[in-house]
C-alpha cells in the first residue's frame, strides 16, 4: 500500500482529481491499466488539524482572505477549483451549448496530429450574425496513422462543405517514409474533395490569448458533446516560467487543436507590441532573454508592425 496527501492546485491537481477523485484513467495511462478499487480518497481540512486551531487561530483567518480559488482550495478542499487554471474565466453554463449549423455558415477545422498520444480533431463554424464561433464536433483518438485519420474526418464530415483544415505543424515535417504526415492525410482527403491541409498558426501565447478572449467574452461555444475538449479547458495550467502560455502536460490535445483551428482562422486588428515580444523571448536564461528581446524588437521595428485583419479568411484548396 502507499499513501500520499497534497492539496489542490499546481502542476498534479489533474492527475490526482482524475485517479481518486473522478475515478477515471488520469491523462496518458492506458484505460485497461486502471482499477477504480485501487484508489480512496480522504478528504482532510485545515480545521481537522487540532495544532493549528488551537495555537494559531489567525491561520484560519489569514485562508479566508486568500483570493477564491485559493481560498476554496486551501480553506474548503474543494477540487473544483484550480488555482493555476489558465481558463479562470470558464464557465460550462455560459460556454456548453447547442448550435446547428446551417449550409450557408463557414465551417473549417482543427487538427493536433498524434500518435502515441491523442489525436485531436475540432470541427468550428462561425455564427455571422453574433460574431460568436461554435465548436460543433471532436474527434479525439491515439493510434490512428494518417491515412485513417484523414479517413475519420472525412466520414465525418459526409454532407458538409468544409472551407479549411489547419494541421499542427509538426506534421508537415515528420514522416512516416518519403512523404509528410500532412501529405499523406492530404491524399486521402483530396480523394474526398475536401481541402488539403494547411500549416497551422502556432504562436501559443498570442494563440492562448485569443481563446482567453473569445470566452470571456461569451464568442466561443462548445456542443455538449465534445467531452474531452470540456473537460481538458477547465484543466490547463499557466506554465510557472511563461504566466501568459498553457504549461504543456497530458491530456492537452484537445486544447491544442483549438487553438490551431482559431489562431489560423482569426488574427486581432492590432496585437499589442509587448505580446509580440513576449512570444519571441522564450529563454529563462537572464541574459539569454534580453538578447531574444532585443532581436525581437529590431525586427518589429524593421518590419513595421503590421495591422492584421480581424476578418476570417476563407480560403479553400482544391
Amino acid at each position: 500500500n502507499m499513501a500520499g496527501a497534497t492539496n489542490p492546485g499546481g502542476r498534479g491537481h489533474v492527475w490526482v482529481k482524475k485517479l481518486w477523485i473522478e475515478k477515471k484513467p488520469a491523462p496518458g495511462m492506458e484505460e485497461s491499466a486502471y482499477n477504480p478499487s485501487d484508489y480512496d480518497f480522504i478528504p482532510a481540512r485545515v480545521t481537522d488539524n487540532p495544532h493549528i486551531v488551537n495555537n494559531d487561530p489567525d491561520y484560519i483567518q489569514k485562508l479566508k482572505r486568500l483570493p477564491a480559488a485559493l481560498r476554496a482550495a486551501l480553506l474548503d478542499g474543494s477540487w473544483d477549483m484550480n488555482a493555476g487554471q489558465f481558463f479562470d474565466c470558464w464557465d460550462p453554463v455560459k460556454h456548453v451549448r447547442d448550435f446547428v449549423p446551417q449550409p450557408w455558415h463557414s465551417r473549417w477545422i482543427g487538427v493536433d496530429w498524434g500518435f502515441s498520444h491523442d489525436s485531436a480533431v475540432m470541427w468550428g463554424v462561425t455564427d455571422e450574425s453574433t460574431s460568436t464561433v461554435h465548436v460543433y464536433r471532436e474527434l479525439v483518438e491515439s493510434r490512428l496513422t494518417p491515412q485513417d485519420l484523414a479517413r475519420e474526418i472525412v466520414a465525418l464530415s459526409r454532407g458538409e462543405k468544409i472551407d479549411a483544415i489547419y494541421l499542427s505543424p509538426d506534421a508537415f515535417a515528420q514522416r512516416t517514409s518519403v512523404h509528410t504526415i500532412a501529405s499523406e492525410m492530404g491524399e486521402i482527403l483530396r480523394k474526398a474533395r475536401m481541402p488539403a491541409p494547411m500549416q497551422a498558426q502556432n504562436a501559443r501565447v498570442s494563440g492562448w490569448m485569443q481563446l482567453y478572449d473569445l470566452l470571456a467574452s461569451g464568442r466561443l461555444t462548445i456542443a455538449p458533446r465534445c467531452q474531452r475538449l470540456i473537460e481538458c479547458l477547465p484543466s490547463l495550467q499557466r506554465d510557472d516560467l511563461r504566466p501568459e502560455d498553457v504549461m504543456k502536460q497530458d491530456g492537452d490535445d484537445a486544447g491544442d487543436a483549438l487553438r490551431y483551428l482559431i489562431a489560423s482562422r482569426w488574427r486581432p486588428s492590432s496585437t499589442p507590441r509587448e505580446l509580440l515580444l513576449k512570444e519571441k523571448v522564450t529563454s529563462s536564461d537572464p541574459t539569454m532573454a534580453m538578447m531574444q528581446r532585443r532581436m525581437a524588437e529590431a525586427k518589429l521595428k524593421g518590419a513595421g508592425a503590421k495591422v492584421i485583419s480581424l476578418h476570417s479568411r476563407r480560403r479553400r484548396i482544391a
